[in-house]
Formats: C-alpha cells, structure tokens, sequence
C-alpha cells in the first residue's frame, strides 16, 4: 500500500529516531566526562531504581547484584507516537506503539564497568496506520492506493487498516558500561547497546470496499489486498533485529 502522506510520516518519524540518537550520544558523552569508580566492593549491600530512555521509549528500571559480578535487572519501557493527517480527501492516522517488559542478566567479566547483557522481553511493539475517506469525495478529491501494482481511488476503496505485530517473548543481547551499584553517593548512570530479535512481523491488512462498488471490482481489490499483505510480510522481515540504544540514571539505597 503506498500512499504520499505515509511518506511523509516516514520521513517525520525517522527524523525524530535521528533526534533521540544524538541526544543518547550526548548524554553518554556527559556520562563518560563524569565516570563513576567501578569497585565492586559494596555494590552487594545496595539496590538500585532508575529511569532509562532509548530506543524502545522511556521507562523504570530495578537493578539487584545476586553474585560477584552478576546482575539481575527488571523494569518496562513505553512510547507512543501518533500522526493524523487529512490529504486529498482522505484521513490518515499512523500509530507507533512500543511497550517491553525485561528481564536481563548483567555480567562484568572483568570486575570494571564492561559489561555482557543477555535476558528476554515481553514485546508489545505494534504499528498501526488506517486511512478513509473524509467525506470530499463528491468534489472530486480522490486518493490513490497502490495495492499489489495496482492504483485504486478513494471512490473505490471505502478504508484501510493495516497493524503490524511482532512475536510476543523476545529475546536480547548486548553490551553496556556502567556499574551503578559500585557508584560513589546516591546516584550511577549507565548506557547499553544491543539487539532485540522480534522474529518475523505479522501484518494484518484489511481494505474495505467503497459502499455500492461492483462486485468484480471489489473482488479484485480484496484479491490484490491479498497480494500486498504477502509482499508486505516479505518486507518487514528486516524489522526482526530491532536495535536497543539507551541511557539510564539510578538512585541507589
């Protein structure tokens, strides 16, 4: 399904990912000019709570050392972005909702803020974009839809629904430095880098026919909704290893 206003929500979106990028990279880059003492000689005695945001949104993090040099951390994460948009007759509104809860093991196999980072995540992830027309068919103000290489317009196509999901247990890898219950005082900041494998994504797609169409050609425009759905399926397939970016400040007791 290929539409202007959904590019152009594309282009808004990705700008905003590139935003948060380099303000994460600033707030590492502060991080590292202020960088905690690594010990672990009391981290055992102390717990931790803090607050994180990235690439998977902004959320509440516990953090527990259950071993030398082992860390259990629990938390969740949360963002959502919505977009509405009323083009040539038709309303768009383009849905981005991200929802984790993770359980990860945190290793420091040198005794220093390096750090291995394994565990598995609840994932919640979905997208979602509808379009129907506003009601300006009559003037003459159509939108074409793309479904399957084949152009329809808004007087054809009544709506369309499409959502996108991901498996629901996820599990995740990476790297971080920072070892917030060995910090001096109160407070520790750490930053993490990893991947979380979503599996494959699974769209559903649902186009609705415009009221009093012919049935041939509403036959055709289910049949190619079919098509697109497949080819979409295909498409989506390089959103499996979903990049995780993000920075967290504990407060420590």
């Amino acid at each position: 399904m290929k539409t202007k206003p959904v590019s152009n929500t594309s282009k808004k979106m990705i700008a905003g990912a590139l935003t948060l990028l380099l303000a994460l990279s600033y707030s590492c880059q502060a991080m590292a000019d202020d960088t905690n003492d690594n010990s672990m000689s009391d981290e055992y005695h102390r717990d931790g709570l803090g607050l994180d945001i990235g690439t998977l949104g902004a959320g509440l993090d516990y953090v527990h050392a259950f071993w030398p040099g082992w860390h259990v951390r629990l938390g969740f994460d949360a963002l959502s972005l919505n977009e509405n948009q009323d083009s040539s007759g038709t309303i768009y509104n383009g849905n981005l909702n991200l929802s984790t809860i993770h359980t990860l093991i945190d290793w420091y196999p040198m005794g220093t803020g390096l750090r291995l980072t394994a565990g598995l995540v609840l994932n919640n992830n979905t997208i979602s974009l509808s379009a129907v027309p506003d009601g300006s068919n009559s003037n003459g103000n159509y939108t074409d839809y793309t479904l399957n290489g084949n152009t329809y317009t808004s007087n054809q196509i009544g709506g369309i629904n499409a959502t996108v999901g991901f498996q629901k247990l996820a599990p995740y890898f990476g790297v971080g430095y920072g070892n917030p219950l060995a910090a001096h005082g109160r407070l520790g900041m750490t930053a993490d880098l990893g991947v979380l494998y979503q599996g494959n994504a699974n769209e559903n797609l649902t186009v609705t026919c415009a009221p009093g169409l012919n049935a041939g050609t509403c036959g055709q425009i289910q049949s190619d909704a079919a098509a697109q759905r497949s080819a979409d399926q295909s498409n989506l397939s390089r959103f499996g290893f979903y990049p995780v970016l993000s920075v967290s400040l504990y407060y420590l007791f």
